[in-house]
């Protein structure tokens, strides 16, 4: 009675850890999917919010959307003038790329060296340059447009900023 006791205890426990892999599996997910953000220094625009979303496509290829945000200077014609400065807030145009996976690593585009690698330490992606991106649980977005603002500040002490209206 005792053995059928420590084997159905056994076979309980081993049934316990193979469903509970697959259950974590299914909460953790693909660790590059979803929506992400960060300030990051694009070239042509400076520094701006980026938002990246990743949809898997297979198991290691993946698409990706990007759309940079920020504070532009904007010029009136015929105003040569810097006294006042002005900034709007502008939204690029959306960039996409397939990605594909190797390691911990999405290779975007090799010919520009663009990449994101996943900390796991600490739930980033960072581009090649360092600069990292992180989930974006919708909370992030008015925090990092008011810290880009304050940066745009600091540069140009004394300017004004509008958010134009879509």
């Amino acid at each position: 009675m005792k053995k059928v006791c420590k084997w159905t205890v056994v076979c309980l426990i081993v049934l316990l850890v193979v469903a509970g892999c697959g259950f974590l599996k299914a909460i953790t997910g693909d660790p590059f999917a979803g929506d992400w953000i960060g300030i990051v220094k694009i070239p042509g625009m400076g520094k701006s919010v980026l938002r990246v979303k990743i949809e898997p496509e297979d198991s290691d290829r993946y698409q990706v959307h990007a759309t940079a945000e920020n504070y532009q200077q904007k010029r009136e014609e015929g105003d040569k003038s810097q006294s006042e400065k002005r900034f709007v807030w502008q939204t690029g145009a959306e960039m996409r790329f397939n990605g594909q996976l190797e390691s911990d690593t999405l290779h975007l585009n090799r010919m520009m060296q663009l990449s994101l690698r996943l900390s796991k330490i600490t739930g980033t992606l960072r581009f090649p340059d360092g600069t990292e991106i992180h989930k974006d649980t919708g909370k992030e977005y008015p925090v990092l447009k008011e810290e880009l603002r304050k940066m745009t500040e600091a540069e140009h002490p004394g300017a004004k900023f509008e958010d134009l209206k879509k």
